[in-house]
């Protein structure tokens, strides 16, 4: 019953994504950007633009947040090389973090993808020429690694007191960063939403497959 509650989020989170992503490239399409740069949902995306302006504080505060949300990445990853040395085969590692693994690797995918595609550009000149921004990449990175860890502790650390501060320490940087990339207004308001609910569709799928090994439980004692 649970396997297939999961499978619905994943299918529906994603169909969402595509569906909003293909709006974002064609509906109210003006050339409101720096250097008359195109962008969808036009009315919208400037309304909200205005209305915050640009924050150059919380801009460079969400991207140190950034870099710390991999040092929850980093903590997986030495764990699961630790493990890989110790039972001396990739297939004995937690499934958890191999799919933890499996979710980073698919994030980073989809970045380098809509790096490439630039169906958005930023409102701002940060490095004095236009960056893509859709979808917010520290809004997916944040959203992924943060689901991907309080999933993770959840179902394979679910008696281990540091892992529960490590969701909890996750959770509250992830929440800080996609705000203040709001609010920061380096992004337009659909690049933030797109950003969400892409993370929503990898993290769902993340789910489905960490489901059958959610009962096999790992006591750590760190």
């Amino acid at each position: 019953m649970q396997r297939k509650k999961n499978l619905f989020y994943a299918i529906f989170f994603s169909i969402l994504a595509v569906i909003f992503t293909i709006l974002t490239k064609n509906i109210d399409v003006k050339p409101i950007g720096p250097e008359s740069s195109a962008v969808g949902f036009a009315t919208w995306n400037l309304a909200v633009h205005q209305g915050f302006g640009f924050n150059e504080t919380l801009y460079k505060i969400t991207e140190i947040l950034g870099y710390l949300l991999f040092g929850f990445v980093l903590v997986y990853a030495i764990l699961g090389l630790a493990q890989l040395v110790k039972r001396k085969s990739f297939f004995k590692v937690d499934r958890g973090i191999i799919c933890f693994g499996a979710l980073i690797l698919a994030m980073l995918a989809v970045y380098v993808l809509f790096d490439k595609l630039a169906l958005n550009f930023r409102p701002v000149i940060l490095d004095g020429e236009l960056e893509p921004s859709y979808p917010s990449s520290h809004t997916l990175f944040a959203l992924c690694i943060a689901g991907g860890v309080i999933l993770l502790n959840k179902g394979t650390f679910a008696n281990s007191k540091f892992a529960k501060i490590i969701s909890i320490a996750a959770m509250f940087l992830a929440s800080f960063t996609v705000v203040g990339r709001m609010l920061s207004g380096v992004h337009w308001i659909t690049d933030i939403l797109g950003g969400i609910l892409i993370s929503a569709a990898l993290v769902s799928i993340y789910n489905l497959f960490l489901t059958p090994v959610k009962s096999d439980k790992i006591k750590n004692k760190h």
